[in-house]
């Protein structure tokens, strides 16, 4: 894994997820069947990366290592470029304003359980060249009820474009995780030490602004906890 993330740019991990881990095992654990994370077994809805985040990782990369016993579990990957065109020019128009305010996810608030949001965002954001998504379908809402339907329509968008893939072992997915949404489907673990297993990374193709400003060539692997940024 180390070779991908390596070609793709540099490992990254957030003291306040996994203890900072730069590899992350995707597997369910027994008790958290509810949660959307990659412990959980239900549906995992379409979302960017650490939404939340100042620093959002460049790319996900995710590894098959066993599949589910039943052979039900997919992972999901909608781009956004191919999701606006199903989309009105009333939501793009509000999409592309910050509209919507993002939820920290459960993986980064386990430690406090505090319900902590981000300030208002975009959720879109065109170049002249391609089409930026910053959205969670479980945790950025619409600031008031017309945003908030924007919001769904994208979900529903993301839907319509979703390619739906089986990781078998030694399958590896490489998602940018500033234009396109990932997630997964649901299946039924056994908890009996077989069941569905990917490995998971995330890597930043350069250094990020923040570095740069400060001169820094070189920037740690772990990023600090993100009341310290």
């Amino acid at each position: 894994m180390e070779t991908i993330v390596s070609a793709l740019g540099q490992s990254c991990g957030y003291a306040d997820e996994q203890d900072g881990r730069l590899y992350h095992n995707t597997r369910p654990v027994q008790g958290e069947e509810f949660r959307a994370e990659n412990t959980g077994s239900v549906e995992f809805e379409f979302h960017t990366g650490n939404v939340h985040h100042p620093f959002r990782p460049d790319y996900l990369i995710l590894i098959g290592l066993r599949v589910d016993h039943d052979r039900q579990a997919r992972t999901r990957i909608a781009e956004g470029a191919h999701a606006v065109y199903l989309l009105t020019e009333d939501d793009l128009e509000i999409l592309q304003q910050p509209s919507s305010i993002s939820g920290f996810p459960s993986s980064f608030t386990r430690g406090d359980g505090i319900a902590r949001k981000t300030h208002p965002h975009q959720v879109l954001r065109q170049t002249t060249d391609r089409w930026y998504l910053r959205f969670n379908s479980h945790t950025t809402k619409g600031v008031d009820d017309r945003s908030q339907q924007a919001a769904e329509n994208l979900i529903a968008a993301l839907e319509s474009v979703s390619e739906d893939i089986e990781l078998t072992p030694g399958d590896i997915v490489v998602v940018d995780n500033h234009c396109a949404a990932h997630g997964r489907t649901p299946f039924a673990p056994r908890y009996d030490g077989i069941d569905r297993w990917l490995k998971r990374s995330f890597a930043i193709s350069g250094a990020p602004a923040w570095a740069r400003w400060n001169n820094q060539t070189v920037f740690p692997h772990c990023l600090e906890l993100i009341d310290s940024l």
